[in-house]
């Protein structure tokens, strides 16, 4: 985790008396126990330069500037903008997939009546086994 408490992950932070705990120790290092709100806690210090660690640090950098220009980030809208009805949009976008949903079933319909049905296959012929001719007797 970082001084902030935070993960480097990014998935949260932990409570002062951990984090407080956990960055004095020496890689290696096993702390005393260590009381929180959640219990008592023995810490184990490791390096944080791992293959894990390394693994997410890109996610975390990353996350990290998209927070800060989202933080940064100033929303303009014009007329054209605050003119536009979400509810209508979508509305007439259902409408648009109901309507693409019916024309794609009549043509499978009209394919399937177009192509012969299993029932109007030809019968089999049903012409008599041939009786093995009789040879004459030499």
């Amino acid at each position: 985790f970082l001084a902030d408490g935070s993960m480097v992950d990014g998935s949260g932070s932990l409570v002062s008396p951990f984090v407080q705990a956990g960055m004095a120790l020496a890689e290696g290092e096993l702390s005393q126990p260590v009381e929180t709100d959640y219990g008592y806690h023995i810490l184990l210090g490791q390096s944080a330069d791992n293959e894990d660690t390394r693994a997410v640090y890109p996610n975390y950098v990353m996350n990290r500037r998209i927070d800060q220009w989202m933080a940064e980030a100033k929303v303009e809208t014009t007329a054209a903008y605050d003119a536009l009805d979400p509810k209508a949009f979508y509305d007439n976008m259902l409408a648009l997939a109901e309507q693409w949903q019916a024309e794609k079933e009549a043509e499978a319909a009209a394919q399937a009546s177009a192509s012969p049905a299993a029932s109007e296959a030809p019968a089999e012929s049903e012409q008599p086994a041939a009786s093995p001719s009789a040879s004459p007797a030499a």
